[in-house]
């Protein structure tokens, strides 16, 4: 489940992580395989695009209750994929764009 930071407050400051301050400064072909994928992703913002699914999830919920359905509770604790480079993911998500 992702977390969604509502307000500015909610941003902290990366140096206030000590798992990120021994991490080594981005060098050039990063910062410009990161720039060439903000450039092509970057487009208006088409708020019709964006939906509630939080709402959705307990209208449906409501809905189901209303007809007597008992929600199920699934116990499974998702699998967390291999770790992968920042370098290796940045060229995939820039290879996905072509």
């Amino acid at each position: 489940m992702a977390t969604t930071l509502r307000y500015r407050d909610e941003a902290k400051e990366p140096s206030h992580f000590a798992e990120l301050k021994d991490l080594p400064e981005a060098g050039e072909e990063v910062l410009a395989l990161m720039t060439k994928i903000v450039d092509k992703m970057t487009k208006d913002l088409d708020l019709r695009m964006c939906h509630d699914g939080y709402k959705e999830r307990i209208e449906a919920l409501i809905t189901s209750k209303m007809k007597g359905v008992v929600a199920q509770v699934k116990e499974e604790k998702p699998k967390k994929p291999a770790a992968k480079s920042m370098m290796e993911m940045l060229r995939e998500t820039a290879e996905s764009l072509k």
